[in-house]
Order: structure tokens, then sequence, then C-alpha cells
């Protein structure tokens, strides 16, 4: 038994559609099915700078485009006679999601959509998937049921995934948690761990920090040469491999919002989740309405957008006022890590659900 991925990773889309994929590649593996990737070429330095990684790599030739994927894809898929494939990414519009299914669909291979939205649809109003996944908690108020009719709808927070790392994390007490952590995402799409360092340098901020940068971070020239001239203790770990550890010592994440929000909950660690995409707002003010985290909306920051200038110091103001705020409050912020590790145990519980769901049957 196999199953295939189509997913890629870059500065723009950043890591998280991969490490969503890795995470169940990584459950299928210890059921000992066979997992493969098909990818691009530059996501090939991503996945193979992970020591966790699982499944065979499978690089799409560069002359084959967009258009013509589809067709490479499906006969690579139906050649391996995999029972499944499963797409990340919002670069597969539903037109490819359409011709992709209806390849596969010539060889009885269901596709599975990992999204977030419903909100990419073709003018037939139709999603095009044989199997939908969404883990937010509010899944399944999305309507599905119309832009997905005959699929099979994994839907809400008992399909939610994490990799192995946070499988095996203790809860971790106050007394034993230390410092701030910053971490923006594999690639820093709005570059905000830099500004966030320089704020905290006027605050003369005297905790140790600890700063993660995935393996797609394009500044970093530009953080080495903050990081030279700082009067902070930090800590500086590039594609680090023992995220659950950083953050099950830390006092405070400061995080981009997305799939990072479940490893912090799994780790019962306070945070800010940022959001830098309209997809993470959902599940980003759900938890925040669980008391462990605080949102700070941070789509108008984007260091693409010319006019963004004035909003993007206002609003990187406005989330340092928030990490200073429940940083040196110990009452507000011991509050939070309680509530964080109430709801701990309940990441941990749902590690084989969604595999049951998608192979059931075989």
């Amino acid at each position: 038994m196999s199953v295939c991925f189509r997913v890629d990773a870059s500065p723009s889309i950043g890591v998280g559609h991969l490490m969503r994929c890795l995470a169940l590649a990584q459950i299928l593996d210890e059921q000992l099915i066979e997992v493969y990737f098909f990818i691009r070429q530059t996501t090939r330095e991503s996945c193979l700078s992970r020591h966790d990684w699982v499944g065979r790599l499978c690089v799409i030739p560069h002359e084959i485009t967009q258009e013509e994927e589809a067709h490479w894809v499906s006969k690579q898929v139906s050649k391996l006679d995999a029972s499944l494939l499963v797409v990340d990414g919002y670069q597969f519009h539903h037109q490819y999601r359409a011709q992709l299914q209806a390849l596969l669909g010539t060889h009885a291979i269901p596709l599975a959509l990992f999204d977030d939205t419903n909100s990419d649809l073709s003018d037939s109003g139709l999603l095009h998937a044989d199997i939908v996944i969404n883990s937010a908690p509010d899944a399944a108020r999305l309507d599905y049921n119309t832009t997905a009719p005959q699929a099979k709808l994994c839907l809400g927070s008992e399909y939610r995934l994490l990799r192995q790392e946070f499988y095996v994390q203790d809860a971790v007490p106050w007394e034993q948690r230390h410092g701030l952590t910053l971490v923006m995402g594999g690639s820093d799409v709005n570059n905000l761990t830099i500004p966030l360092l320089e704020a905290l340098e006027t605050k003369a901020f005297s905790e140790p920090v600890r700063v993660l940068t995935g393996s797609a971070y394009p500044f970093a020239a530009e953080l080495k040469q903050v990081l030279d001239r700082s009067n902070l203790a930090i800590q500086h770990l590039p594609r680090c491999q023992t995220v659950a550890e950083v953050f099950s010592y830390t006092k405070l994440v400061v995080s981009a919002a997305g799939s990072t929000q479940f490893e912090l909950l799994a780790c019962g660690t306070p945070a800010i989740l940022a959001t830098v995409a309209n997809n993470q707002l959902p599940a980003a003010l759900s938890a925040q309405q669980q008391g462990w985290c605080r949102v700070v909306d941070c789509r108008g920051a984007a260091v693409s957008k010319q006019e963004a200038h004035t909003d993007r110091k206002r609003i990187i103001a406005h989330l340092m006022d928030q990490v200073m705020d429940i940083y040196q409050n110990s009452v507000k912020l011991r509050a939070m890590l309680a509530v964080a590790q109430q709801n701990q145990a309940s990441q941990l519980q749902t590690r084989y659900a969604l595999i049951e769901q998608l192979l059931a049957g075989e």
C-alpha cells in the first residue's frame, strides 16, 4: 500500500503545507505504508534539511509546466498503484484539481485535499476533491456539503495532525520555563522577526530570547547583522529540529498562526499568534477564545505592499505591546499556561483518526 503527496514549500508560500503533509506521512510510515512526495526542485532542500523526514522524494521535471503537471502527476501516481493522492497548497487551483481528479478517477485513485477556507471555488461551485480535510474547530460550518457533495468530509479538531516530536513531549511546569521565543513561520513571509527583535531592544528586554527560522527563511543575512549588534541575550536556532522541546521550556511564544498553534497547544505553551494570511484567522480566533493565546492581525504588515509602511509600523508596535503586556504580567501569563496545559492532552488524542478515514476499507 502507498500514499502520494503533492505539495511544495518556498519563501513565498512558506513551509506550513509541507509540514502538515509530513505529519500525516509520519503516521502512515509508522503503519508501514509507503509514502511518496511529488515536489518541485525548490522544495527538495526543505525536505532534506529535516532529520525526521519520511517518504521518497520525486522531483517534478522543470520542463513540466503547471498546465501539464496534472497529467504527469496522475501518470506517476497510477504507476505506483497508490491508494490515495493528497494535495496541499493554494497554488493548486480548482482547474488543476478538476483535471487531476478526473485523471485519477480513471484509475479509481481518490484525491484528498487539505483545505482551510472553502473559498477557491470553480464556476460550478465545486472543490473537485474526493476527500476534504480541515481540522479547524469550526470547519463543519464552511458548507463543504455544497462544494464537495460527494466527498468524504474529515472536518474538525478530531482530525488534527502533529509531527512525531509533539507526541513524546511531557508537560513542563512554570518553574522550568524560561524566556521568550519568536517563530514567525518557515519563511516569515511578512518579515516580522527582525523588527520584533529591534523592538525588544528598544524596550530593553532583559530575558533570554530564542529565534527560530525555517529552511525557507530569506532574510538570513539581514538577521545576522541584527544579531551581531544586538545587546539582547539571543539564541538563534535556524532549521530547528527540536521545536517541541523549545516550545515546552518557553514561558511565551510569539508565533505566526497556522499549524504552529496546534503544536504550541500540544506543548501547553502560552502564545501570541500573528495572523499573516486570511486562512489563519478563524482557527486563531477560536484558539483565543480558549484563553491560552492572544491573536494579533498582522496581515497588513506584508513587506510587498508599497502603501503598508505606516500600517506595518503600527502593527509591529501593537504586536510588541501585546508581548510586553503578557510577558511582564506573571499572573496573566501563568493563567494562560494553566489553560494551555488543561487543553494539552486533547491535542494528542487524535493521532490515528485521519488515516482511519483516509484508508477505510484498504
